[in-house]
């Protein structure tokens, strides 16, 4: 396995380890969007929650992403309309 594979395989498991421990989703959820960056050189990633009860999308983590709460509410707001037209 190449550096950059072994690497990425290592932090893979460090991500489980937290899941293992009972750690808090938004540590676990932190931690993948940073191995997803990481991995991916210069690709940010977001990640969002959908609560199907409620019908609402939630922004969970996004650690290079929309430091501004406004921002943060623009883009969920925007990924559940197109959530919805998707759905419907």
């Amino acid at each position: 396995m190449g550096t950059a594979a072994s690497e990425f395989y290592q932090r893979q498991l460090e991500v489980l380890e937290r899941v293992a421990r009972g750690e808090a989703l938004s540590v676990v959820l932190e931690e993948i969007v940073q191995l997803i960056e990481h991995q991916s050189g210069g690709m940010l990633c977001s990640l969002l929650l959908l609560d199907a009860a409620s019908g609402t999308v939630r922004h969970v983590a996004a650690r290079s992403l929309m430091k501004d709460p406004r921002d943060r509410y623009q883009c969920a707001t925007e990924a559940a309309a197109a959530l919805d037209d998707s759905l419907f």
